[in-house]
């Protein structure tokens, strides 16, 4: 009992950051009504720290965040690559595990494409285990795969 009560302790005593000792963003891509949409979701004390080594860069700004997954995220149709822009941006949870989520519109998108390619380095160059999920609904087709420091891109064929 001693020692249950020993590792509750030290668990409540541990600062938030080191409870968060998985690093993964979630990314969800689907078309509405002829509009790629993307909502990219990750820890908002990853993107603070992905920010701290921007000059200048407050990561309170939705802006800053979304123009750091912009940089480091792509889609390409047909080979032909799309650009994002920022829709909005919010805040969820608390603590540690309070994430943001920056939902992104892609500009240039065919209903009709045949093929999407992701490339997506999200917090990759700052931390060894992060894993980008990426989940794909588009043309009936759902597909998800984990992009990580092995594999950054993927190819999906559309029907």
């Amino acid at each position: 009992m001693v020692s249950k009560m020993l590792i509750i302790a030290c668990l409540l005593l541990l600062p938030g950051r080191l409870l968060h000792d998985f690093y993964i963003s979630i990314c969800y891509i689907k078309s509405v009504d002829g509009e790629l949409q993307v909502n990219y979701r990750l820890f908002k004390n990853d993107a603070e720290i992905a920010l701290s080594e921007q000059e200048d860069a407050d990561p309170e700004f939705c802006q800053h965040i979304a123009e750091y997954i912009i940089s480091h995220f792509a889609i390409t149709e047909d080979k032909q690559p799309l650009k994002l822009h920022l829709k909005e941006c919010k805040n969820e949870g608390s603590g540690s595990l309070e994430t943001i989520s920056c939902f992104l519109v892609a500009e240039g998108h065919h209903d009709d494409s045949k093929e999407i390619a992701v490339n997506s380095t999200v917090l990759l160059d700052h931390f060894d285990d992060q894993v980008n999920m990426i989940h794909v609904m588009l043309d009936g087709t759902k597909k998800s795969f984990n992009l990580d420091r092995d594999r950054k891109t993927f190819v999906l064929s559309l029907p």
